[in-house]
């Protein structure tokens, strides 16, 4: 029975050191795994940033190159209107319509984070604006998702009150 005791004994002294072996790699591509991610993430708030410049963009000022800047930022298009000079300047209340204008079904603030958090340092200011959006009867909430009521387009001829 001692010789089965002192046979565990030594395996488990091996199977502590790959253990420990093992640990020290693990950290070392987590480190390179960080290094990376962090670059990445340099790297796209660079581009954002040059895409929201005018020098970037011929057609700047144009409704279409507001949309392209904002499809990289936000992955989809503006209302028409020109964005700022930044792209981290854009209207973040603006980009939560928009994308609840592209979700018809609703989305859930969950969904909605994931999307503009790298847009939006708070996600409490994130729920404030849909809070303001709901207030101003702009959105609607069914099932815990949050949907862009549709406002009906002018008719042609017919004068329609300006609304703010």
């Amino acid at each position: 029975m001692t010789d089965f005791f002192e046979e565990l004994k030594i395996r488990f002294a091996d199977a502590q050191k790959r253990l420990v072996a093992q640990q020290q790699e693990m950290q070392a591509v987590q480190a390179r795994y960080q290094a990376v991610a962090q670059e990445f993430n340099s790297l796209q708030l660079l581009l954002n940033v040059e895409a929201g410049k005018p020098e970037n963009n011929p057609a700047a000022g144009t409704a279409e190159a507001a949309a392209n800047a904002n499809a990289i930022t936000v992955g989809a298009s503006t209302s028409g209107r020109a964005a700022p000079p930044l792209a981290t300047d854009i209207n973040k209340t603006d980009m939560v319509r928009e994308l609840l204008r592209q979700h018809p079904a609703g989305i859930t603030p969950t969904d909605l984070w994931k999307q503009v958090k790298t847009r939006m340092t708070h996600r409490a200011y994130l729920y404030s604006i849909l809070k303001r959006l709901k207030d101003k009867d702009e959105v609607m909430v069914r099932r815990g998702k949050y949907i862009a009521k549709m406002v009906p387009k002018p008719e042609e001829g017919k004068e329609q009150p300006i609304l703010h």
